[in-house]
């Protein structure tokens, strides 16, 4: 089947993708070249032109002589050869990406409106040109709930490694389209390129065992760190300024969107989930977002360097400082020699100290924020007190954004779901109720109606006995994992697990 030809129109928008794909094929084939050797080389090339010549119906006899090609590879060699088209197809889909924010920069640069169709600008003018109030949108917006959960599964392919490879190589290309290179930059960066895509092509892609729990926590924790911490509030604020732009008013930050995750959690699914990865699953995300936060106030610090000699700080954030200054007397003199002066420093010197706190163990050392809505406060009076000497610009962009991304986020990254059989449910309490006396005969036994009013007895009249005596392991952990949940959400965090399923009931 010959493949339909594309318009003048088509041609002209794909001419810079093909570009792209072609400047990343010829790279790939250098690093095939010195990893490989030429002979490899054109081995695969052959097979590539064959395919092309197949794909475009130009060539009656080359299927089967791709056939007979491929028939004739040493395993040995069959297998680089798609490893090779393997990372191959992996450069396509970067230089795709980076060719959907193009065309979006492109409909953004002509003159007058055009806003690409499904993009937020396009979204907010249909609601305007419907005559939609900006108080029903604010209500709307305020109303919306969107629950994104996150799931790990066996098959997954790639590992962290390469995704962070593959957002460099994607970095790299960005920073070659936007810059405009002279001949010695462009240099530079095609061989920046070229190393990248050889630390692809020598980094093995497959598991050569099955993920732990921890690996797939850690891959959860690469989209939600390296991708949705930045992205997800970019997206909300970019609609709030198009709200802005289009209706003339600002609306409250909303967070719009919320995370749930049965990565850690999910006993059901995956067997080797024990209350113990549980706990750990739980202070992981903690730690992950923590150390977030921690780098997004080391920033601010940078930043803001206002002299209280020179702007007229809020008064009330001044009495701020005052205060934590006394409640953290060790910090004062450090303090006054850094940042004489610098409110503002000072301020987030103390932040970062009492987030760091809360990083800890309960029990190490004296306490950091109490709750998020503690450490919220603290943002929301720094972003009162820059809009009050007139520091619009970094109060509605870099603090506006962490504000946000504390409101998505909270101290917990994403809420845990516990999900386990109900199987294993009624296991356990049949060995705790025939082991304690707590009824006659066998609740495994029993129907729905019969277990039911078996419980509200019990749950009437209960008794104390002691759950772990004499109990066998499968039981034991499933008490477990209930202490462990109530322990994490006692002490630690009460939003940090959304809820527990019980399967197959």
């Amino acid at each position: 089947m010959k493949k339909a030809r594309l318009s003048g129109s088509q041609q002209e928008k794909l001419s810079p993708l093909r570009t792209d794909v072609r400047f990343l094929g010829e790279l790939l084939g250098q690093v095939l070249i010195r990893q490989e050797g030429q002979a490899f080389f054109d081995i695969e090339e052959r097979i590539r032109l064959r395919a092309i010549a197949i794909r475009r119906g130009h060539n009656s006899g080359s299927d089967a002589s791709l056939r007979r090609l491929l028939d004739q590879l040493p395993i040995e060699t069959a297998e680089r050869i798609i490893r090779a088209f393997s990372v191959y197809f992996q450069l396509v889909n970067i230089a795709e990406e980076n060719h959907r924010v193009r065309r979006k920069r492109y409909y953004e640069s002509l003159p007058g409106f055009h806003p690409q169709r499904g993009s937020i600008e396009d979204v907010v003018h249909r609601l305007h040109a419907a005559r939609v109030p900006y108080e029903t949108l604010v209500k709307r917006a305020a109303d919306l709930s969107i629950v994104l959960v996150l799931t790990a599964h066996p098959t997954q392919a790639l590992p962290p490694a390469i995704l962070t490879k593959h957002r460099e190589i994607w970095n790299l290309l960005m920073h070659r389209q936007l810059m405009n290179p002279v001949p010695k930059e462009a240099e530079a960066i095609a061989e920046e390129l070229l190393e990248r895509i050889m630390g692809l092509w020598q980094t093995d892609e497959l598991r050569s065992a099955r993920p732990t729990i921890q690996d797939e926590v850690e891959q959860g924790l690469y989209y939600l760190s390296s991708v949705l911490y930045d992205a997800l509030p970019d997206v909300i604020l970019a609609f709030r300024e198009e709200v802005r732009r289009v209706y003339g008013r600002v609306m409250p930050l909303s967070t719009l969107v919320r995370f749930g995750s049965w990565i850690g959690g999910d006993k059901d699914g995956n067997p080797n989930v024990t209350h113990e990865s549980l706990r750990w699953a739980l202070f992981r995300y903690r730690q992950a977002i923590l150390a977030k936060y921690l780098s997004s106030l080391e920033q601010l610090q940078e930043q803001l360097t206002q002299s209280d000699q020179l702007c007229r700080i809020l008064p009330a954030f001044l009495r701020s400082v005052a205060h934590d200054r006394r409640s953290f007397p060790a910090l004062v003199e450090s303090l006054d020699t850094k940042y004489p002066h610098q409110p503002y420093r000072q301020k987030l010197a103390i932040m970062i100290h009492r987030l760091r706190q809360v990083a800890r163990s309960p029990s190490e050392g004296e306490p950091g924020y109490h709750s998020v809505q503690e450490f919220l406060r603290d943002l929301l009076f720094l972003q009162r007190s820059l809009r009050s000497h007139r520091a619009d610009p970094i109060a509605e962009r870099d603090v506006a954004k962490l504000i946000l991304q504390v409101s998505l986020f909270g101290f917990i990254f994403t809420r845990l779901d516990v999900r386990e059989h109900s199987q294993r449910h009624l296991a356990a309490f049949s060995e705790l109720a025939q082991g304690h006396g707590l009824v006659e005969g066998d609740p495994g036994a029993m129907t729905e109606a019969q277990r039911r009013a078996m419980l509200d007895q019990l749950l009437a009249q209960p008794r104390y006995i002691e759950l772990l005596k004499d109990c066998s392991p499968a039981t034991r952990e499933v008490i477990r994992t209930f202490q462990v949940m109530a322990e994490h959400l006692e002490h630690i965090d009460p939003e940090a697990i959304d809820g527990y399923i019980i399967s197959m009931t």
